[in-house]
């Protein structure tokens, strides 16, 4: 029993440590404007191409998911990166919990806070208040996807265009009513809210955008609960 404990730490440690390393970049995704993008931010529309990246879109409600794809938002500013109808690229893409590369104000890389999380999480499970979700030519949302960019540039320590949104941003404001001080925190994952951190093909950082996953941990149990099962069966085998 004590030789099985030690072999599922060992499999723990290894699956933190190196499975990151040897799968860097597990999918691969477009990315593209929309009516409702706020240049140079959000709301953009990302879609799933390979890797198995499609099976967070359950997770989207139907105003933040066209079934295929779903709609992220910027984590840094003056980031590039070329839209799929303007001829970009398929990107290559890995998931963290901070903005790694590209343009970080501070210099390295940028944990992802919880204001921002817990304002995507509540503007991809389509219940932001405030927001305007309707469609059409006549609708607010951009307007509002501006704001709430705005919002998550902020929360992030970013430099941004218009300063002067800081004043009376609603999004800033719910943030802050729900989390106070620990709005600039580190998330750590909370809300399932992650990092989604894009390439070029060359391997150089291309964006980070935000991406509502199921919790990393259920993975985890599940790989150890595989190893658990292994050492049962060989077990009853002897």
């Amino acid at each position: 029993m004590k030789k099985l404990i030690n072999v599922m730490l060992l499999v723990t440690i290894l699956l933190v440590i190196v499975a990151p390393c040897v799968q860097a970049y597990p999918y691969t995704v477009t990315l593209d404007v929309n009516s409702y993008s706020y240049l140079p931010g959000g709301e953009f529309t990302l879609t799933p191409v390979t890797g198995g990246l499609e099976s967070v879109l359950s997770n989207y409600a139907s105003t933040t998911s066209g079934g295929t794809n779903f709609e992220t938002f910027c984590i840094e500013t003056r980031v590039n990166f070329t839209p799929k109808s303007w001829g970009g690229p398929t990107y290559y893409a890995g998931i963290s919990d901070s903005a790694l590369g590209g343009n970080i104000t501070n210099g390295g890389d940028n944990p992802l806070t919880l204001g921002a999380a817990w304002l995507y999480y509540e503007f991809a499970t389509g219940q932001l208040q405030g927001f305007d979700y309707s469609t059409g030519s006549n609708s607010n949302r951009r307007i509002t996807s501006g704001e709430l960019q705005e919002a998550i540039w902020i929360l992030m320590g970013q430099d941004h265009d218009n300063a002067s949104l800081d004043q009376g941003n609603i999004f800033l404001a719910e943030a802050f009513s729900q989390l106070g001080t620990s709005e600039t925190q580190a998330s750590n994952g909370s809300y399932g809210v992650h990092v989604l951190n894009l390439y070029n093909a060359d391997g150089s950082p291309a964006q980070n955008q935000l991406v509502l996953t199921p919790e990393p941990t259920t993975m985890l149990l599940f790989g150890l609960g595989l190893v658990g099962l292994a050492g049962v069966r060989r077990k009853f085998e002897k």
